[in-house]
């Protein structure tokens, strides 16, 4: 037997405003994606030279590669890193760390991108992927750490104890438990 929870229409109205208000705008940017018109002001009729434009500039999808690579390297390396400081931060209760590893989240993102640059100026590091990828690193291991942590400060210690008990290494512990 389910149990199904009854939710007043009101909160179903506001849901479905706020679905709205999120998502209407990129429909409306989608559709007219196919637009025949220069200044999209109006609807001209249905076209897909845009789109045959798009892929036929080397530019736009070295710029689309990029940002991919970009998005590939930063997301898998934050969360590595992230992982291990939020972890870091759970067990050992540092005094330095969270503020080092939260600091960015907390300085607005015009600040902090501001004194990467300067910071890889300094270190005479070339502008490009590899600055690109490490700023956002940077900015993204934060995140990652809070969740982490936030995650492990409600885990049962003893699951792990537990496992540690019956013989698991601490790295098996930590990989098939944690």
């Amino acid at each position: 037997m389910t149990n199904v929870i009854r939710r007043p229409l009101g909160l179903w109205l506001v849901a479905l405003a706020v679905y709205a208000f999120l998502y209407v705008p990129l429909i409306i940017v989608v559709v007219y994606s196919f637009n025949d018109s220069q200044l999209n002001a109006e609807w001209v009729g249905f076209t897909l030279d845009w789109y045959r434009k798009l892929f036929h500039n080397e530019e736009m999808l070295r710029a689309a590669g990029n940002s991919l690579l970009i998005a590939l390297v930063a997301s898998a390396a934050s969360t590595l890193l992230g992982t291990m400081a939020g972890f870091a931060m759970h067990r050992y209760k540092l005094k330095l760390l969270p503020l080092l590893v939260l600091t960015p989240i907390a300085i607005p993102e015009i600040l902090v991108g501001v004194s990467l640059l300067i910071f890889f100026v300094m270190l005479n590091i070339t502008l490009g992927l590899v600055s690109i990828a490490l700023a956002h690193i940077a900015f993204c291991i934060g995140f990652v750490a809070i969740v982490v942590r936030s995650r492990l400060s409600g885990m049962d210690e003893s699951l792990t104890e537990a496992a540690r008990d019956c013989g698991a290494t601490p790295m098996q512990a930590f990989r098939l438990v944690t």
